[in-house]
């Protein structure tokens, strides 16, 4: 399976640019194509790591309309080692369980640190709906549980969800020590999403 290797990173801190220094390396050895973009550290100043996070729906939306193949997100504090490949398949998006990290119980089900996203209708759903949810700055969640809440509005008998983790061992350097945290269980959502955006309830039939 073709596919495009994605991310975005600022200059500081120092790690992010290091890190995608290293995985456009290694695309290139691989001839494997990638958009990988390093961003001026002054467009995030004001707003810190809050908005820096909530963008990466709408990048990732814009790199699946623009490239047409499936999108492999990588986080900027993520390598990728070596060449890999994806299963055929009917599935829309490629998730890692997030329990591979540390032995203790997680609250999120999913990493958000590498995904892939094919070009299918419900995929598009999702990133829709997902990127809705990052509009609200008000909140102080990240983006990890914005794409969990996404993915119980549409996950049940619409969107296919396939477990990566076989293809990626070994491939893949997913930052362990990087402590990532939600305070809410996969089926926990907030008591007033509904009225958060309640058109995703009209449009998705959730309730």
């Amino acid at each position: 399976m073709n596919f495009t290797v994605v991310s975005f990173g600022t200059n500081y801190p120092a790690t992010y640019r290091r890190n995608l220094n290293y995985t456009r390396k290694t695309c290139r050895r691989f001839n494997i194509p990638h958009y990988l973009w390093l961003i001026d550290q002054v467009l995030f100043r004001r707003s810190g790591w809050l908005r820096k996070v909530l963008y990466k729906p709408t990048f990732i939306k814009e790199m699946l309309l623009g490239f047409d193949t499936p999108i492999v997100w990588i986080d900027a504090d993520c390598r990728l080692l070596d060449q890999f490949e994806l299963p055929e398949g009917d599935w829309d998006i490629g998730l890692i369980p997030h329990q591979i990290l540390r032995n203790r119980i997680h609250f999120t089900p999913w990493l958000s640190s590498f995904m892939v996203f094919r070009p299918t209708a419900q995929t598009k759903i999702l990133l829709r709906d997902w990127e809705w949810l990052c509009q609200d700055r008000s909140r102080k969640d990240g983006d990890h549980e914005r794409l969990i809440w996404a993915l119980n509005r549409v996950v049940k008998g619409i969107l296919k969800i396939q477990n990566i983790l076989p293809y990626l061992r070994g491939k893949v350097f997913l930052d362990p020590r990087h402590r990532k945290r939600t305070k809410l269980t996969y089926e926990e959502m907030p008591a007033e999403l509904d009225n958060w955006y309640p058109e995703l309830k009209m449009n998705l039939g959730g309730g």
